[in-house]
């Protein structure tokens, strides 16, 4: 039964309860959108995929965004029955009970607390090419706590205000690089679209180009198209969230395979030298200054940092909306604390831990920073196929059971099982060990096996200690239950 939010008290603080429903589905979208920093992965990401598979590369990022879309259709439905903060928690709890929600919700956090310092890892690469000025290890360090910090801060503003900022950063981003796009093909040399069916210098066989294509090529997608679920956790904030949230998912997802895949035509047709740009480690930088002034490379270079910017921004607002909808069934170490909610709606304590948390591993890390950001996408992919796995699961007994705006019907099966095969897959390509794509880190172990061994040691260690013991079979009365369709704000 549905109950009515209490009023807010006076105090500087709220007690635990629930997050404000104060954004719009199109400001959930953008946050989403910007979240994933699909733009500055792809361009990060070119030289990579281009020199692993040719121009070919450009079918990896279709592929993974019709496998995505296999997934997030999964996600859409479960956010218009459960929108709430912590989605990837709550789903698998609603559906299998307490402990497969608490293990899924627990990786999922320990693989964002990888994630959020690995985006901050990128941007000394991008300011040292801006700026020209050589980077070390302490640079770098110190460069990517400082950006975790103003994310911190302008999170602290409220999510009226991040929203509203985001909105005007994703337009400007889309028009700056669609418009960046235009001109460098205008301008520059102009291939044949026939040339995307070639993989230059790997041979013509299946056999010689499907290695170069799966271990390098297909990443551009796979690094870039992901976390399209935070518009589930923030469907908690969102105005008529069952309708909202749904559209949110598949809006920013379909944006972004859309823009990805217009960015990459583009450029692939507007390449200097094709061979000449598969040896080149810069080859986005290359083909705007063959084809364009000077200046518009550094442009370039700034659109990038603003597109991290934003994507650490929402990433930061994520993560604690996944400590807070944890700790508010109280599912974390001093869950009491973390639950803790300013006047205005924000988990304050949530962000401070998550600022802590992810500046550490920068401080005391001080080699090989770079490879966790490989290493925390292949991580997160393990929540990933266990959420669709346990929602495959639940859909055999027979759920959905009550009707919700967004459904699959009759298509909830094979769209889940498509997506259960596409996640796994992805997550066996994410975890092979291979040097380029999931090197060794320390003590001769991958990263990404350390990005999902630490937090399930830690995570085994606490639930055997003292969780196991509440989270019995009957699934408990959490505040969330009560959530009803429109909180006011």
């Amino acid at each position: 039964m549905s109950t009515v939010r209490p009023a807010m008290p006076e105090s500087s603080e709220q007690e635990a309860g629930h997050l404000r429903r104060a954004i719009s589905g199109v400001t959930n979208g953008a946050i989403t959108y910007a979240c994933a920093g699909i733009t500055a992965g792809i361009f990060s990401l070119f030289a990579f995929s281009l020199s692993s598979s040719g121009p070919a590369f450009f079918w990896g990022w279709l592929l993974v965004g019709l496998s995505v879309t296999f997934a997030c259709l999964n996600y859409a439905e479960l956010a218009s029955h459960y929108p709430f903060a912590a989605s990837i928690y709550h789903w698998p709890r609603r559906l299998a009970g307490n402990r497969a929600g608490w293990w899924v919700g627990w990786l999922y956090l320990g693989a964002l607390l990888a994630l959020l310092p690995a985006y901050t890892i990128v941007f000394p690469g991008i300011l040292s090419s801006l700026f020209e000025y050589t980077t070390t290890q302490t640079n770098i360090a110190l460069v990517a706590v400082a950006f975790i910090v103003v994310a911190a801060l302008i999170n602290m503003l409220g999510i009226e205000v991040l929203g509203r900022f985001t909105v005007v950063g994703v337009v400007a981003e889309l028009i700056i690089l669609f418009v960046l796009s235009v001109l460098v093909y205008a301008f520059g040399p102009h291939h044949s679209p026939t040339v995307l069916l070639h993989s230059y210098g790997t041979g013509s066989t299946l056999g010689d180009w499907l290695p170069g294509f799966l271990g390098g090529g297909i990443f551009v997608g796979m690094w870039a198209l992901f976390t399209f679920e935070t518009a589930g956790t923030l469907g908690e904030e969102t105005i008529d969230a069952k309708r909202q949230a749904p559209r949110a998912i598949l809006g920013a997802l379909w944006l972004s395979v859309l823009a990805g895949a217009v960015f990459l035509f583009l450029f692939i047709l507007s390449l200097p030298g094709i061979g000449a740009s598969m040896a080149s480690a810069t080859p986005v930088q290359d083909t705007i200054d063959a084809s364009l002034a000077s200046w518009v490379t550094k442009l370039y270079l700034l659109t990038m940092v603003w597109v991290l910017f934003l994507a650490t921004n929402t990433l930061f607002t994520a993560v604690c909306r996944h400590v807070y909808g944890m700790a508010r069934d109280g599912q974390l170490p001093a869950s009491g604390q973390l639950c803790r909610l300013t006047r205005s709606g924000e988990p304050w304590v949530a962000a401070i831990v998550v600022t802590v948390l992810t500046c550490l591993p920068l401080i005391l890390v001080t080699q090989n920073l770079t490879v966790m950001v490989t290493g925390a996408i292949a991580a997160i992919y393990v929540p990933y196929v266990a959420v669709l796995s346990i929602t495959l699961w639940a859909r055999m007994r027979g759920w959905p059971t009550e009707k919700a705006p967004f459904s699959l019907g009759r298509w909830g099966i094979p769209v889940n099982i498509a997506a259960v095969v596409c996640a796994a897959a992805s997550l066996v390509d994410l975890m092979w060990p291979r040097d380029a794509t999931n090197p060794v880190w320390k003590l001769d172990i991958r990263v990404a096996y350390w990005l999902v061994g630490i937090p399930l040691a830690i995570g085994l260690v606490y639930y055997l200690g003292w969780l196991h013991r509440r989270l019995g079979d009957e699934r408990p009365v959490a505040v969330t239950d009560a959530v009803p369709d429109e909180v006011p704000g």
